[in-house]
């Protein structure tokens, strides 16, 4: 009898050594999963950045007006359809230290695109555009201890374009149009929002790597130390991937060893495991932080056209802006995170030069916004946004309040998918509701109904 129990009894041991085994696997990934993101804060870094973007887009747009001013109640429908291809090289720059969190980027654009428009008073028509332009932007926030900040932040446009339509009155062949507009807005807030995507990186890594028999587990304050390696390697500055890689791989293997978490001889295992956290592991930028701001300036804009009958059409516009915005972000777990925005704006416009251009009546625009979004990220290489957007508009000649309001919402959902390290493929599809003529009996309703999607290839010089 006793020789009959012993199968059920090495069954038992064999249970309990399987067991024993996951709920260690199972309790090292919640350990490593419970760790707080938003406790980290980058250390001193300066990033240098060039891509290449090639885009494709489509817009498609219909329009129901009742008209009681100059049509006598009649009905209107227009439709619209747009499809965009251009390419984009753009450098950029990011700038992190206990004072100072500076942004820029410089983008050189060239653009193509088709219309497509049929509707009331307006014949079938087909139109192109070809334009290119460059545009520099750039936000400097200036801390004190207590994480009050000013900021300023200017900004230069340039552009120029050819277009061509078939005649329809004076709405004929478009030759040339340039544009320039350029802008200084200063201003000042309370809080900080952090780049936290490090933190996560050094999580994922410990995780990948835990199958290849770490020797223990990191305490939280080892992996605040290693994210702050991770963030000093990774905004280096290399021409040359397989130097860096090189370097990087080292420099993050030696931290493990001087720990005591893995051995000096390591199976390929490990090594294929590192290297393909390492390259895939921070490549989606997540935020943690709560920022109020308050932001003014002046813009000035300029626009040129010369029409096929050679007549020059001038605008000049000095236009002051004023903003009051309020921004979270909050990364709920490492596969989810929250952003949530809501604010003001207000732009007063004045006309210094109008020749033979219309621009409409609206002296004072006001706006009031809300974004709400949420990101899912489920692995290394795939990101989604899910996003709605809220708005209220108002435009008015003399008063503000005084004649036009519209509503707008927006929602859509963007996925990236890195290809590889350097190569990533986004899409986007969106839907966007507009209804005008609120709150005022003589004015134009309209209902305005737009469908976009975009595709774009974005490629990591450096």
């Amino acid at each position: 009898m006793t020789s009959g129990k012993k199968p059920k009894i090495k069954t038992m041991k064999q249970f309990f050594v399987i067991a024993a085994i996951l709920f260690s696997f199972l309790h090292s990934f919640a350990q490593y999963e419970n760790f707080d993101l938003s406790t980290y804060k980058l250390p001193e870094l300066k990033r240098h950045q060039l891509d290449l973007y090639f885009d494709s887009e489509g817009n498609f747009r219909s329009n129901f007006s009742k008209d009681n001013i100059y049509f006598e109640n009649e009905d209107i429908e227009q439709k619209y359809n747009e499809f965009d291809s251009g390419v984009d090289l753009m450098y950029s720059f990011y700038r992190n230290s206990e004072k100072l969190q500076a942004s820029a980027a410089v983008n050189f654009s060239t653009n193509y695109r088709l219309e497509k428009n049929h509707g009331f008073q307006i014949n079938e028509t087909d139109s192109r555009f070809i334009g290119s332009g460059i545009e520099c932007v750039s936000n400097f926030k200036f801390f004190n201890p207590d994480n009050w900040f000013l900021s300023v932040s200017p900004s230069l446009n340039i552009s120029g374009s050819n277009f061509k339509n078939p005649d329809n009155g004076n709405s004929g062949t478009v030759l040339e149009q340039s544009k320039t507009s350029g802008a200084f807005l200063f201003g000042g807030g309370k809080g900080r929002i952090e780049q936290v995507q490090d933190f996560r990186h050094a999580i994922l890594l410990l995780q990948e790597l835990d199958g290849s028999g770490l020797k223990r587990e990191l305490t939280e304050a080892e992996v605040y130390e290693l994210s702050v390696l991770i963030s000093e390697l990774k905004n280096k500055r290399f021409f040359d991937s397989r130097i860096r890689k090189k370097k990087d791989l080292t420099a993050v293997d030696s931290f493990l060893v001087d720990k005591g978490v893995i051995s000096n001889n390591n199976e390929i295992a490990y090594f294929v495991g590192l290297e393909d956290i390492w390259e895939f592991g921070d490549l989606q930028i997540r935020g943690s932080g709560n920022q109020l701001r308050f932001i003014a300036g002046p813009e000035y804009y300029n626009n040129r056209r010369k029409y096929k009958d050679n007549d020059e059409n001038k605008l000049e516009q000095i236009k002051i802006l004023t903003t009051l915005e309020y921004c979270s972000r909050k990364p709920i777990s490492l596969k989810w995170q929250r952003n949530f925005d809501i604010g003001l704006n207000y732009l007063n416009t004045e006309n210094l030069v109008q020749e033979n251009i219309s621009t409409g009546s609206s002296k004072h625009y006001s706006q009031a916004y809300s974004d709400l979004s949420f990101g899912f990220f489920p692995n290394t290489r795939t990101s989604l946004l899910f996003w709605g957007r809220t708005e209220l508009h108002n435009w008015s000649s003399e008063d503000l309040f005084e004649e036009r309001i519209a509503f707008r919402f927006s929602t859509g959902v963007s996925v990236n998918y890195y290809i590889s390290a350097k190569l990533r493929l986004n899409g986007h599809a969106n839907i966007r509701y507009d209804k005008s003529g609120l709150f005022n009996e003589d004015a134009v309703k309209s209902t305005f109904n737009r469908y976009s999607y975009g595709v774009h290839l974005n490629y990591s010089i450096f």
